[in-house]
């Protein structure tokens, strides 16, 4: 199983960032960014859950290959922020929808990813655990909230960008194997060998009975021939 090779995995820039409610109470969403993305977005569940009442609107959202985008619920209005400090405080007009993308990343990312950048301030600490994507920051509003700055984890990791709200991780990911889980796999096999060994051990005879080895048929004959002949032979008395 640990042999078989798996579709690489590219990371996409997540953040947690702070939203303003209704009341004006700030609210930690998750938010991918995403420069390709001429529109910001918002799920409905998120919606509700600030308080947002959204308004109507009708022009038309499309998706990859122009397919047009299902259940498109209207606009709402509200602010953005770090979770670290109120500025800068970003204003967006997202579109609702039923649902933005699935869980991202794909798959729980290798630990040796998040060794790599635990030094830096994250802005999205659980960037490699899968979890639900509330908001997409668009190109509408990227400008404000990107930086200048960019390094790299190194050959095979992601690299991290700056933004207002912490160091983004983005880029391909290559699969590192876990040892622990390779050496239990030995261990498993090399137990089912030893299991099937002891039950033939078990099974079987130490040493097959004489009279189904070779010698010991050749000697039942030779006595049985010894017998016969004893048999046949006159008895003699003394006068």
């Amino acid at each position: 199983m640990l042999g078989r090779q798996q579709a690489p995995t590219v990371l996409l820039g997540t953040a947690l960032v702070h939203v303003r409610d209704t009341i004006g109470s700030c609210q930690t969403v998750r938010a991918l960014i995403d420069s390709a993305s001429q529109i910001s977005a918002i799920t409905s569940a998120c919606c509700n859950r600030l308080g947002l009442q959204p308004s109507r609107w009708t022009v038309p959202v499309t998706g990859l290959s122009g397919q047009k985008v299902p259940d498109v619920q209207g606009i709402v209005q509200l602010t953005i922020q770090p979770r670290d400090k109120p500025t800068p405080a970003i204003q967006v007009k997202p579109w609702v929808l039923s649902t933005i993308t699935s869980d991202m990343p794909a798959r729980q990312l290798p630990v040796q990813v998040r060794a790599k950048c635990s030094h830096l301030m994250l802005a999205d600490p659980s960037f490699d655990e899968p979890a639900p994507v509330e908001m997409l920051i668009g190109a509408d509003i990227f400008p404000q909230v990107w930086k200048n700055k960019c390094s790299s984890l190194g050959p095979g990791f992601p690299s991290v960008y700056s933004s207002v709200f912490g160091w983004v991780l983005i880029g391909p990911v290559q699969e590192h194997p876990d040892i622990g889980a390779q050496s239990m796999l030995v261990s498993l096999v090399s137990s089912m060998e030893s299991i099937i060994e002891r039950f033939w051990k078990a099974e079987e005879p130490e040493a097959a009975p004489p009279q189904f080895t070779e010698d010991g048929l050749c000697e039942e004959l030779l006595n049985s021939d010894m017998r016969k002949d004893q048999a046949h032979q006159p008895s003699t008395y003394d006068g």
